[in-house]
């Protein structure tokens, strides 16, 4: 006899759960399934920095930059034009609004 899947209602639970670990173990949720993935990328991709990085790894602007719909997930924008390194230009950030939810 088939199983019934599980109430997405409980895998956001979980998802909601691992969130409070490492970004690593919530990667690895996102990625055994799909059912995991929208809950998962509001996390993710909450702080979007424009600076050295921070706390976001470089492969994460690589896919927001590859797939600017990930921009709505973003709840906060921190730019930090302080550090040396910073080197981003008005058009970058507008872009990034842009696809931002209002």
């Amino acid at each position: 006899m088939p199983t019934k899947p599980l109430p997405q209602e409980i895998l956001d639970h979980i998802v909601d759960y691992v969130a409070h670990d490492t970004p690593e173990s919530l990667q690895n949720v996102a990625s055994t399934s799909r059912r995991f993935l929208e809950r998962s990328r509001r996390y993710l991709f909450r702080n979007i920095y424009f600076a050295e990085p921070l706390r976001m790894a470089p492969v994460t602007w690589k896919i927001l930059h590859r797939n600017p719909s990930m921009f709505k997930y973003g709840r906060r924008m921190i730019i930090r034009p302080d550090l040396p390194a910073f080197r981003v230009t008005d058009a970058v950030v507008q872009d990034a609004l842009s696809h931002s939810r209002s």
